[in-house]
This record gives structure tokens, C-alpha cells and sequence, in this order.
């Protein structure tokens, strides 16, 4: 059953000349990496993420990134203005190692993003990276179907010819535009973040066994809705590339430092590799621990397990992990509103507390006033 597996993987793999890029669980954690306008959300940001699918297989199917990102705010900051446009910049390394082929990537990638007010309640975003890469492969260790029998198992036969090469270095483009709405200026109860994004822009030249352009564009939106009220979030995005697609959703909530979560996801959709296997549903578990370390400096830590659902969950294949960490600064226009850190720190509702209270000041106040001026 394992080498049937493996072997429907590195199939599907190869369809289209290409492998397929990753794709994180945790998005919210790394948003960058799935939709590059959303860099510079924070004054900075440091990233680590790390995956391992089907923890059970003996073969690796890994997955890492490191980023940061932020944003150059102007030294002349109008302070009157709660949204200044920002200049934001992001930089990215990605390494993943997949399957008996010891099939590895190496990827760097950098950029830069404006975020702008195009309305009070709206704010837009958009961003472009550049990327250069190099993949990987070992085909020393390469199994075919014609080289399994029933009973003796794998029986390598030298009929196959491997490529002169055994990597190649590749480049291309990204990019994403979002928009961010709030349903008020400066004590809002929610906000909607939704936008498109496209990697691998430019034809590739190169590849294991092809010279010239293959396409390989990725398509991915998504969209956040967040409740300062009910300290809660839901999200979820599409993703497709080649014939592979990716439809997930999240829901989470937050108690004090502790934000708790449940992640449905299906891959494959609609593919030539449904009609073997079906898609791939799998359900996750997510868990973060979210704490201010410093003045408008936080870190969180998040832990994510997945269970396979569907007919690719047998023993081996059954359960999956991705963990990340995170530092970040909030930025001035975050701490210009008066609950900037409601996600972060207790929430709206000590800040609504707040804002009655000066209300009640202010109204005693000119009680006493039109008192006096009555005398």
C-alpha cells in the first residue's frame, strides 16, 4: 500500500512537468506566503513554520519557511490621520523534502507592497516578490509499477534511464492585491480582509526532463471575517495549480491568551487524480498561545494536528503536523485606533468600558458647568 501511495504521488507530480508548492495549514500565521499584499500588517514580523504530512510514512514529506516582513513607515507621520499608506517589504526562505526521490526545494524570495486608504472603512493592498529557486532529485531511488510483483515485492529492473541532470534552478513572480473593510472608523466591531493572489506569473524555461515553457501558475483568494465582539475568527481560502485544488476553512476563538481551533480542508478537487482515489478531506486542530512580551511586542506560538478523513487515511497516512512561531511589533497605524490590539491583548470590551467612563466624566462635567452658568 505504500508503494502504490508513493507512486501515485510522484505520477501526479510529474503530470504536468512541475511539483506542486505546499501549502501551510496555518494561514493566518503566514499569510505572506499564500497572498503577498498582506506583508507590512504588522511594524514587523518574524516567521518559522514547520510541517510533516502522513507522520507515519517512512519517506519524508516536509515542509519549512522562515520570513519577515514589515512596514517603512514615513518619519513624518500625520498624526491626525489613522491610516497612513506604508511602503512594506518581505523577505522568505522555503525548503521542502518529499518522498523516496529525496525531491527537495530551495527557495528564496523577497518584495515589496503599498497599503493604501481608498475609503475610510477600506483599505487596499498590493504587493509583488521575485523568487529564484533550485529543486532536487534522486533517481537512484525512483520505483515503477512494472518493477512490483504480488508476491517477491520491489524487483528493480535497468531499463529505466534517468536524465542527464538531477536539479535545476528556476525564477518567477508573484503577486496579490487584498482589501480590508471595517464597519467603523475608530471602535469597529468587525472586519472583513478577503483578496486574489498569483504565483508563478512567468513560463518556466527549464525542468528534469523539458527545455522549453511550461506554465505553472497558482491561483489562490481568501477571505477573514473577524468579531471584536465575540473575540472570534473565521477564514478560508481556494487554491489551484496545475490540476490540484485546495478548498479550506477555518474557525477560531480566543480566550484570554489561548486561541482554540477547528480546520476543514479536501485537496484534489475535480482532478485527474480523484478518479483513482478521490480527494483527499482531512480535519485539523488548532491551538495558539498568544502573549505580549513587551509594549506592543507579542509573540505566538501555534501547534496544528491533522487526521486524514477520506479514503488516502490509512495507517500510515492517518496523521499530520504543522507548528510555527511568530514575533511581531505592532505598527503606529495598528495603535493609532483605540482597540488596535484587540486580537492581541483583553479586547473591546475593557476599551468600550473605557470610552463610557470618559463619557460619563465628560457629561458630569458639564453638568457642573451649566450649573454654575444657571447661578
Amino acid at each position: 500500500m505504500k508503494k502504490i501511495f508513493f507512486i501515485l504521488f510522484v505520477l501526479a507530480s510529474f503530470d504536468e512537468i512541475y511539483c506542486q508548492e505546499p501549502i501551510f495549514v496555518q494561514f493566518n500565521n503566514n499569510p505572506i506566503y499564500l497572498n503577498p499584499s498582506l506583508m507590512g500588517q504588522h511594524k514587523l514580523r518574524a516567521t518559522s513554520m514547520a510541517s510533516k504530512n502522513w507522520s507515519f510514512l517512512p519517506d519524508k514529506f516536509n515542509n519549512t519557511l522562515l520570513a519577515i516582513d514589515g512596514q517603512l513607515e514615513s518619519k513624518n507621520r500625520k498624526t491626525l490621520d489613522h491610516e497612513n499608506p506604508t511602503l512594506n517589504y518581505a523577505i522568505s526562505y522555503r525548503r521542502n523534502s518529499e518522498g523516496q526521490l529525496s525531491l527537495t526545494t530551495d527557495e528564496v524570495s523577497g518584495g515589496l507592497g503599498v497599503i493604501t486608504q481608498i475609503h475610510s472603512l477600506v483599505k487596499f493592498r498590493f504587493a509583488i516578490t521575485t523568487k529564484i529557486g533550485r529543486r532536487g532529485i534522486n533517481w537512484n531511488n525512483a520505483v515503477f509499477v512494472k518493477d512490483l510483483d504480488p508476491l517477491l515485492g520491489f524487483v528493480p529492473s535497468n531499463s529505466f534511464i534517468p536524465p542527464n541532470s538531477n536539479s535545476f534552478w528556476y525564477k518567477n513572480v508573484n503577486t496579490g492585491v487584498s482589501f480590508r473593510l471595517r464597519n467603523r472608523l475608530k471602535v469597529y466591531d468587525w472586519e472583513i480582509n478577503t483578496g486574489i493572489s498569483f504565483s508563478n506569473i512567468i513560463s518556466q524555461e527549464n525542468s528534469f526532463f523539458y527545455n522549453g515553457n511550461s506554465k505553472n501558475l497558482k491561483t489562490n483568494a481568501f477571505f477573514i471575517f473577524r468579531s471584536i465582539k465575540r473575540n472570534s475568527r473565521i477564514n478560508g481560502f481556494y487554491s489551484q495549480q496545475l490540476f490540484s485544488k485546495t478548498l479550506q476553512f477555518s474557525g477560531e476563538m480566543k480566550f484570554k491568551s489561548l486561541i482554540g481551533g477547528i480546520t476543514y480542508r479536501s485537496q484534489f478537487m475535480s482532478s485527474n487524480i480523484n478518479n483513482v482515489l478521490g480527494p483527499s478531506e482531512s480535519l485539523w486542530f488548532n491551538f495558539s498561545f498568544l502573549r505580549e512580551f513587551e509594549d506592543s511586542k507579542f509573540y505566538n506560538i501555534s501547534y496544528s494536528a491533522g487526521i486524514t478523513l477520506s479514503e488516502l487515511g490509512f495507517q500510515d497516512t492517518f496523521l499530520s503536523h504543522e507548528i510555527s512561531m511568530q514575533i511581531f511589533k505592532l505598527s503606529k497605524n495598528e495603535l493609532s485606533y483605540s482597540h488596535a490590539k484587540d486580537w492581541f491583548c483583553p479586547g473591546d470590551k475593557g476599551v468600550r468600558k473605557d470610552l463610557n467612563l470618559n463619557k460619563q466624566n465628560i457629561d458630569k462635567l458639564n453638568k457642573k458647568r451649566a450649573k454654575k452658568r444657571s447661578i
